[in-house]
């Protein structure tokens, strides 16, 4: 017992309270996680079943609309869709319009890829338009929003950063957007 006690107090004068206090928050972190994390994992896996089988049915928490509904929702998000899409003639004012942007924020926009797919069974057509801009990285997001905010028939498909060195203002983006346009009948 002396030897016990003699060596708690070397203990505590050689590392001091601090290591003392730190290792018993270790100590009870440890404790408290061989109980506490058994028990949640339990009760999640409780509730994962319910939820698996709800998904499995197409169950919801709400009742399910009937056929018809369906069809009414489906129609007034595709009439929605319709109101924002441009014309496949608007073609040169978008392209114009992402270029004025980029000039409006300060970048650098020295050439833009085009990718047309031709019209689909249901009317639409798109117009992949990847763009390489370099400039400091709040106008290029700032570019971004204005893009997608001037054009609502326009998604972002991809954007990728790099910056030449790690401390550099200027960052050289590769943009992707997606024009979602009314294919024109010829």
């Amino acid at each position: 017992m002396n030897a016990l006690r003699l060596w708690l107090g070397l203990a505590h004068l050689r590392y001091g309270a601090l290591h003392w206090i730190a290792a018993g928050l270790l100590l009870a972190a440890g404790l408290l996680h061989g109980v506490a994390v058994p028990r949640l994992e339990a009760l999640l896996a409780l509730e994962q079943p319910a939820a698996r089988s709800g998904q499995a049915s197409g169950r919801t928490s709400g009742p399910l609309p009937d056929d018809s509904a369906r069809a009414a929702i489906l129609r007034r998000r595709y009439d929605a869709f319709t109101t924002v899409v441009s014309d496949e003639g608007q073609i040169p004012h978008m392209v114009d319009t992402v270029f004025a942007n980029a000039v409006r924020r300060g970048l650098v926009l020295a050439q833009a890829d085009y990718k047309r797919s031709d019209g689909h069974d249901d009317g639409f057509v798109t117009l992949e338009m990847r763009i390489p801009v370099k400039g400091a990285y709040p106008d290029v997001r700032h570019f971004v929003d204005d893009t997608l905010g001037a054009m609502p028939g326009v998604a972002l498909k991809e954007a990728t950063f790099r910056r030449e060195v790690i401390n550099s203002e200027t960052v050289d983006a590769q943009l992707r957007f997606v024009f979602f346009l009314k294919e024109m009948r010829r």
